[in-house]
């Protein structure tokens, strides 16, 4: 199932391809981002564009808003932590609650799900809202009622064929523009250059895309060859936010490689207009050297141009526009990420149903030119191989029909005649020792009445023979004797074949049987006078809830592992709403201080 882009570059951290959801009763569009490490569908809501310094323009800027007041099927639950990019020192609340969601613009046949978690966000941290890739359900209060993931909806309604996805985010700077492609439940194999490399999920299911990074090589005219990583490093791949987030000492050299300048205030390396121009002159790319560990000697590469990283931040991350390059420092190896401005040239392909992935240097043909969607059964054949196998002229249906017709046929007819020779073979044997005197004399003549053996007896002595060919062995009464007509039991296709159900060693219940938690914020500090959210819009406080919400990774997948959450406090919708103050750990302080620059 391939979803359509919504043709639009969009974002304050970079131009991004946005998609198109459809949400409520009547459905309303809103454009978002895709999270490749969570499982809800994130909106703007109303309280987004209500900051003292929010531009006119904000509805559109933060991609549309929703209300979920206007919509008749929206079922309200609770305001709770959104979970997301935590590691990272981001924290957001979202008005979360149950409506119909469908991916694609109105009219374009997307399918229409109803009662999808939703979360109406009005934090600037996650500033579009996220469509969440992964099928761990969500849980509301306890682990007795998990809410199903969007993805795991489509694949248990058949929707799909299998339980995964392939993503690449698209690159503005390719061709005219490349807008990004999304498959559910398959892989675009135009969209990638294929390789050899499977990676399995990483042992923490919050990160279970990860995988090791040998290599961060740095090739232009003045360095052809440029260790910037010190040593190897395990890094998850996180579609969620741009940034890569790489150990001290390798930010270091990329600081002194690519002329980069540290902006205290907005956490952001910024680069001037003069090392700009020295950058498109010296044309330097990065490589990446990734494979499933430190030391493996099969890896895969992939490659980005300098123009991957020549991004532009606007309001609310910095005062006016600035070039940025996407680089972040790390404090701890949990922080280690590979953000979206690198799967901009990385295609990524995730099979849930059997825990692996594979990253593939992305291939720009323009957007939607020449797609070829296939379902992700098929990812595990090289499309080498594929290639080869359909190039190859194969016999017509009619023709392939006769020759296993035809094939049956012959081995039913060698099987009665050997059966028909046995048999005449040993009557006569019988009869030429009758005239010589050697049997005993009898009354009966032989083969009369009964015959040789039982019909049930002999029916299991020949479906045991005949069960190794998938024959069935009944009575059938033929060849005419001198004496008598013989019971002979032939063997022919049976009717009935015993089918055996194969069970996958990963199945989809160990994903829709463990859930994911997260934990609600502690109650933080007293808002300002100027906070804007410190009422509803009838003027009334807004009250404190109660319920508490498991959303972030909490389960087990397989490796033993599993993660529980700490307890939390619950949160006033007043305080879950507004991270105006207090809002990303990069950077935490007032709203000005996080808009400088």
């Amino acid at each position: 199932m391939a979803i359509a882009p919504s043709q639009q570059w969009e974002g304050i951290d970079g131009s991004w391809s946005t998609f198109i959801a459809q949400v409520g009763t009547p459905a309303q569009n809103v454009h978002l981002l895709i999270s490749t490490s969570s499982s809800a569908t994130v909106a703007v809501i109303a309280e987004g564009c209500q900051y003292d310094s929010s531009p006119s323009t904000c509805p559109d800027d933060r991609g549309k808003i929703f209300n979920p007041n206007t919509s008749s099927t929206w079922v309200g639950n609770d305001v709770y932590n959104l979970g997301l990019e935590e590691n990272l020192g981001y924290s957001a609340n979202g008005q979360y609650g149950k409506d119909t969601v469908i991916l694609g613009w109105q009219g374009s046949g997307g399918p229409k799900l109803p009662d999808q978690v939703v979360a109406g966000v009005a934090s600037q941290n996650f500033y579009l809202g996220e469509f969440g890739l992964t099928p761990r359900p969500t849980n509301f209060t306890d682990f007795v009622d998990p809410q199903p993931s969007y993805l795991e909806t489509l694949k248990s309604k058949n929707l799909i064929p299998s339980l995964g996805w392939s993503y690449t985010a698209g690159a503005k700077y390719r061709l005219d523009g490349v807008f990004g492609s999304l498959v559910l439940g398959g892989y675009d194999r135009a969209a990638f250059r294929p390789n050899n490399i499977s990676f399995d999920f990483g042992q923490d299911i919050s990160r279970d895309l990860t995988v090791a990074i040998q290599k961060a090589t740095l090739q232009d005219s003045l360095r052809p060859n440029f260790e910037l990583l010190p040593a190897p490093i395990y890094a998850f791949i996180d579609s969620t936010l741009p940034y890569l987030y790489l150990p001290q000492e390798a930010c270091t050299n990329f600081e002194q490689t690519f002329g980069l300048q540290w902006n205290s205030t907005s956490q952001l390396y910024f680069i001037d207009d003069q090392q700009h121009e020295l950058l498109l002159a010296r044309n330097p790319q990065v490589t990446f050297t990734l494979s499933q560990d430190l030391t493996s000697s099969t890896a895969v590469k992939i490659v980005l141009p300098y123009a991957a990283f020549d991004l532009t931040a606007t309001y609310p991350l910095v005062s006016k526009p600035t070039r940025y390059f996407p680089l972040r420092r790390a404090a701890n190896d949990t922080q280690y990420t590979l953000g979206r401005t690198f799967l901009q040239e990385a295609y990524l392909t995730v099979d849930y149903e059997h825990s692996n992935f594979s990253v593939s240097q992305a291939l720009f043909n323009g957007s939607g030119a020449g797609q070829d969607i296939l379902p992700l059964s098929l990812f595990n054949i090289h499309p080498s191989q594929m290639n080869k196998t359909s190039s190859k002229k194969s016999p017509p249906l009619a023709a392939t029909i006769g020759g296993a017709i035809g094939g049956a046929l012959l081995l039913l007819f060698l099987t009665s005649l050997t059966c028909a020779l046995l048999i005449i073979r040993r009557r006569r044997q019988r009869q030429h020792q009758a005239q010589k005197g050697d049997l005993p004399k009898t009354d009966t003549p032989p083969y009369s009445g009964k015959p040789e053996l039982d019909a049930a007896t002999d029916s299991i002595t020949h479906y045991n023979i005949g069960a190794a060919a998938g024959l069935f062995c009944g009575e059938k009464s033929e060849l005419d004797g001198t004496s008598s007509r013989d019971n002979i039991h032939l063997c022919h296709p049976h009717p009935h074949p015993h089918h055996h159900s194969l069970v996958s060693p990963h199945s989809r219940s160990e994903l829709s049987s463990h859930t994911t938690s997260s934990t609600p914020l502690s109650p933080p500090p007293p808002f300002s006078p100027s906070s804007p959210y410190q009422s509803s819009s009838d003027g009334k406080p807004l009250e404190a809830q109660s319920r508490p919400i498991y959303e972030a990774p909490g389960h087990e997948h397989g490796h033993g592992q599993v993660v529980y959450e700490m307890q939390g406090s619950d949160v006033a919708e007043v305080e879950a709403l507004d991270l105006a103050e207090g809002g990303s750990g990069r950077g935490r302080g007032t709203q000005a201080e996080r808009l400088g620059g």
